[in-house]
């Protein structure tokens, strides 16, 4: 289903204009949000149920909202974790709409400061993984990052530096999108998710 968007060259100049540092939004996913995005763009019969059916919902639609020349940012650790997936088909989704759909940031890190930052992160939260996640978004330029996930939301999100931290719903609010707003990006008519309006705005 990766290809069955109209989004066409509206999408691909965002990607090559975010790839030549144009994106004026810069905004990452951590691996957790990747996946909700992804479980909701599956979702094509109907909107998302259960109990992270509204962050779902609000990736999706923040995905297909995105201003022009933007796109969703995934940091090496976010890499990193989704490749660890197990499922070897869930991997395979998440690795088919990453090089289609997302694009990998590669800061040019000082490792010394980078590490020296991961340490004064985990003085206040203990996952290791997502105080890398949010250093990478520190030092690659990158302005938001949505997560899922509370503590990191709750123990990190003051510590950042130039980085705003938003759960789904916060950052779907962010965008101030009006009811009844086309969106910037939509499903073609062979993909089954056209078929169905929950997304819009």
């Amino acid at each position: 289903m990766q290809g069955c968007w109209l989004s066409g060259s509206q999408f691909y100049v965002a990607l090559k204009r975010a790839q030549m540092g144009i994106d004026n939004e810069m905004v990452a996913l951590d691996s957790n949000a990747m996946t909700y995005l992804i479980d909701g763009l599956n979702c094509v019969s109907g909107p998302p149920l259960g109990p992270e059916s509204e962050s779902k919902r609000a990736l999706v639609q923040s995905f297909l909202y995105l201003p022009d020349c933007s796109c969703f940012h995934l940091t090496p650790t976010v890499e990193v974790e989704y490749k660890r997936i197990k499922d070897r088909l869930k991997r395979d989704n998440h690795d088919s709409w990453a090089m289609v759909h997302f694009l990998s940031v590669h800061p040019i890190l000082d490792q010394n400061q980078f590490i020296i930052r991961v340490h004064q992160l985990q003085m206040h939260h203990r996952g290791h993984g997502d105080c890398k996640v949010l250093a990478e978004c520190e030092m690659s330029g990158i302005k938001a990052l949505v997560t899922r996930d509370r503590e990191f939301k709750e123990r990190l999100a003051p510590q950042a530096v130039g980085v705003r931290v938003y759960t789904p719903l916060e950052y779907w609010r962010s965008l101030g999108i009006a009811p009844g707003t086309p969106p910037r990006r939509i499903p073609k008519h062979n993909n089954p998710l056209s078929r169905t309006d929950w997304w819009h705005a």
